[in-house]
């Protein structure tokens, strides 16, 4: 799917979503489930909003909405 590289891919994805499920697998040895579903708007082919879920083996939960300004910029699709 199309995303925004800066900010969106990184530094927010790769801080705010990435790294806390990375931490949480390294540090508690724990087996997480990771989902990731864009959203989209109208006849829009690129996604406003990316939506992330993880649940894990000992209890961990984590949801995360990323904006996707990339949605907002004309192309030709």
């Amino acid at each position: 799917m199309t995303e925004t590289q800066n900010p969106t891919n990184t530094p927010e994805q790769r801080v705010q979503v990435e790294a806390v499920i990375y931490d949480q697998v390294k540090n508690n040895d724990e087996i997480v489930q990771y989902n990731v579903v864009p959203k989209y708007a109208g006849n829009n082919p690129i996604p406003h909003e990316i939506h992330f879920t993880a649940y894990g083996s000992k209890g961990f939960t984590f949801t995360y909405i990323l904006e996707n300004p990339a949605a907002y910029v004309r192309t030709g699709v």
